[in-house]
């Protein structure tokens, strides 16, 4: 049973989830209108979805944006997706310059191309579900902590519906 200010702390934390959701329905609503006519887009948009997750992170789930957590689940879905390589963190906040530059210098093969830059996106994907997973751990009720990781469950996967529809 949770105490009055546990609960007042879920519904905190759910009502500011709802809002962050939200904003990342709108982002994935652009995303899917300019998948193919700017592909590079497609990188851009992720990456600024995580970077929302990151500053909802700090602002209300109080991540020290100095404690390194962007760094560590890059670098853990970087052991998945190799590419991520090309990705860094820039004050707790996702940089995709690398990788944009990459994509607009390329000469090599287009198979190749959209094997590298899908895998970005996906491992991109994969770093906005591993945030989502410690927010919905953050769940004193274990009910809302159920309910959280089924939304979040559907969000990701509906996002890595539309990434797999990308052409680079």
């Amino acid at each position: 049973m949770l105490v009055e200010h546990e609960i007042e702390r879920d519904n905190n934390i759910e009502n500011h989830l709802i809002l962050l959701l939200s904003e990342l329905e709108q982002l994935m609503v652009r995303l899917e209108e300019k998948k193919s006519k700017q592909p590079i887009f497609s990188v851009q948009c992720l990456s600024d979805m995580m970077n929302r997750v990151a500053e909802f992170s700090e602002r209300v789930m109080n991540i020290d944006s100095r404690g390194g957590f962007m760094g560590k689940v890059l670098r853990k879905v970087s052991d998945k997706y190799p590419q991520m390589q090309l990705l860094h963190s820039e004050g707790n906040r996702l940089s995709v310059q690398t990788a944009v530059n990459l994509y607009n210098g390329w000469a090599g093969d287009r198979r190749e191309r959209h094997q590298v830059f899908h895998q970005i996106c996906v491992g991109i994907a994969e770093m906005v579900e591993s945030y989502f997973s410690f927010f919905a751990n953050s769940f004193g009720s274990p009910e809302m902590k159920d309910q959280w990781k089924e939304t979040y469950a559907v969000f990701t996967g509906d996002l890595k519906k539309i990434i797999d529809k990308f052409q680079f």
